[in-house]
């Protein structure tokens, strides 16, 4: 599976869902490019000749789209730290360009997204598995069975 684990909370008035090997580009990706965009954190280290850019080094950037564009258009800046607002559905912070943080404002908005990232043919089952273990990683494997984590470290243990 490329993305993995997963790890699913539920807040009330806010829904979090962590999404492992998950790229900043592909979770932006999951958003129209139409739909207004802020960058309040960025760390990268490749970004032209900065060493170390923030997000006061990179041009205004207002939706997806033209974040995207951004990032097609400069290639591997490395990014380290990234927290972006995406209109008032998320709020999105990467870690090292592959761990994935989303805070939604809304159950429905995470299960949408979600469909996007799972294999068809274990959408339904792994949200279902997703939604009832809160506070557990879980692991999806190509051929659908599903691992679980107490913490990822244990995660990590058993991939490394």
């Amino acid at each position: 599976m490329r993305f993995n684990p997963f790890l699913y909370n539920d807040h009330g008035n806010m829904v979090e869902l962590y999404v492992g090997g998950c790229e900043t580009v592909d979770a932006i990706r999951l958003f129209d490019n139409n739909e207004s965009f802020s960058v309040d954190c960025l760390g990268a280290t490749l970004y032209k000749d900065f060493g170390w850019a923030t997000e006061s080094d990179i041009p205004i950037i207002k939706t997806v789209g033209e974040f995207v564009n951004f990032l097609e258009t400069e290639g591997d800046i490395e990014i380290i730290e990234f927290e972006a607002q995406i209109g008032d559905i998320a709020k999105i912070s990467t870690h090292d360009d592959g761990e994935c943080n989303f805070r939604f404002g809304s159950k429905k908005e995470c299960i949408s997204k979600l469909k996007y990232l799972l294999p068809k043919q274990y959408t339904d089952m792994f949200i279902n598995k997703l939604m009832n273990n809160q506070g557990v990683y879980l692991e999806l494997l190509q051929d659908g069975r599903v691992l679980q984590y107490n913490n990822f470290d244990e995660y990590t243990d058993k991939i490394t």
